[in-house]
């Protein structure tokens, strides 16, 4: 009978184990360092985090964004004029361009998610031409940019 109990306890305890760390795995974290603004969730997170960020004038925003699961929603706006530059849901795997510059507050608030963010400058003049040769190579290859939905 006592082995029965302690079997029986010690399951329990393990459960309870179980139960707290699959809690602790949601989590969202938000730092920001010189290269950017950058989100994390684990599991499905739920929260808020804010940022601030500085884009030069020959730079513009980029929202770089892999979800794997649920949204986040991000604002950006200009600090010194309190427009907002973006607002919006993300729940994909791609990047936002916004030609913006100045001082920017971000706050990215996770909904169920998994995945990160990453709030950076880009060269708006690199993406030009970029771009540019992104259109040249479709050409050679004989295909229309329209036809590609990019």
């Amino acid at each position: 009978m006592k082995k029965r109990t302690l079997a029986i306890v010690a399951a329990m305890v393990m459960v309870m184990a179980l139960a707290l760390a699959a809690c602790s795995r949601s989590q969202l974290g938000v730092e920001t360092d010189d290269a950017g603004i950058h989100a994390v969730a684990e599991g499905t997170a739920e929260g808020s985090g804010t940022g601030s960020i500085t884009i030069a004038p020959e730079e513009g925003i980029c929202i770089n964004h892999i979800v794997d699961k649920g949204s986040f929603h991000v604002t950006i706006t200009n600090a010194a004029t309190d427009e907002v530059v973006f607002d919006g849901d993300v729940e994909d795997n791609i990047a936002n361009f916004i030609d913006a510059n100045g001082e920017f507050d971000v706050v990215i608030t996770a909904n169920d998610a998994q995945g990160k963010v990453d709030i950076i400058a880009y060269d708006k003049a690199a993406q030009a031409a970029a771009d540019a040769s992104l259109d040249d190579a479709l050409g050679q290859g004989g295909v229309d940019r329209e036809d590609t939905g990019l």
